[in-house]
């Protein structure tokens, strides 16, 4: 009989191809730059159209060169790639921008902004202005920002979780932004968790808006604050025990949105209150015996139209 065959190596499994990282759907090409590891890239991958007009301008059209001498001109030239960010998002067509964009003057002149003694942008109000758009996420370059006012304008979109780097920050308002009351040009979404990094804030001014979701607990690291505004908006769910850990506060505000639960015990440290308004909300329960502990400091106290019992 014919013997069998002998086998002969089995042959080595072929290796699996390495996966490749999967592309983020949401982030566009980058803008090419000479240096691809470059902050450029960083800030330009997944750009928008006015991240385009801003780079373009300041790499082919401005004129200003940091002083070479200076101990942060890249700093100093990311600031003005953010101004320009910032004038093409929404301030392009509006006549008080005239200031901006000046290819022959430093960003520290360019109304309404003030610069500390680095030539870093450290205050922006740009109060009543009516001008429309969205909140560019390039205000988280402006590191060294401690006063921001976009009071009373007709800002939409969301309020970028970026601004949660701006660590300096001692002032924040971003009230009053809706627009003819159309509901879809408001500045509305959540408030961003990352806010609660801002631990240096005395003053947070969100009201009159159209935010959504719930309050961030985040938000009882802001020790330092004094006021305290988000009424007039769409919050819900149960406000914080948390926010109990603000014990500076003095005015608080939370009216005119769908908050429910109960009132925190917590309330009862709030020992410098002045004015604490809850009315026209959905909280239920009973008051807590610790307001008691309010009487020393307390003037105005609001919490009707709610579904307080007791």
């Amino acid at each position: 009989p014919t013997p069998p065959p002998t086998p002969g190596p089995t042959p080595a499994p072929t290796p699996a191809p390495t996966p490749q990282p999967t592309p983020n759907p949401t982030l566009a090409t980058p803008v090419p730059t000479s240096n691809p590891a470059s902050k450029w890239d960083q800030i330009l991958a997944g750009h928008q159209p006015y991240h385009a007009r801003a780079y373009e301008w300041v790499t082919t059209t401005d004129t200003w060169e940091p002083d070479p001498s200076a101990s942060n001109p890249d700093e100093q030239s990311l600031e003005r790639y953010a101004m320009a960010a910032l004038y093409y998002s929404f301030l392009e067509n509006h006549s008080t921008a005239s200031d901006w964009m000046q290819s022959s003057t430093h960003h520290c002149d360019w109304r309404p902004t003030r610069c500390d003694t680095s030539s870093r942008v450290n205050y922006m109000s740009i109060l009543d202005y009516g001008v429309v758009g969205t909140f560019p996420t390039e205000f988280g370059i402006l590191s060294h920002l401690t006063s921001l006012s976009f009071e009373n304008n007709n800002l939409g979109g969301i309020i970028p979780s970026e601004l949660g780097r701006l660590t300096l920050l001692t002032y924040l308002n971003l009230s009053e932004n809706n627009f003819a009351g159309n509901e879809n040009n408001n500045l509305g979404g959540i408030i961003p968790s990352e806010l609660g990094r801002l631990t240096l804030l005395k003053s947070l001014n969100l009201s009159k808006n159209s935010l959504s979701g719930n309050v961030p607990t985040e938000l009882g690291h802001l020790t330092k604050l004094t006021f305290f505004g988000l009424d007039n908006n769409q919050l819900s769910g149960q406000i914080p025990n948390e926010i109990g850990a603000l014990s500076l506060m003095t005015y608080l505000n939370f009216f005119e949105n769908q908050l429910r639960g109960t009132i925190p015990n917590s309330f009862g440290s709030l020992t410098a209150l002045s004015n604490l308004d809850l009315d026209h909300n959905d909280i239920g329960g009973s008051m807590p015996t610790e307001f008691g502990r309010l009487s020393s400091q307390l003037q105005k106290l609001y919490l009707y139209d709610n579904y307080l019992t007791g």
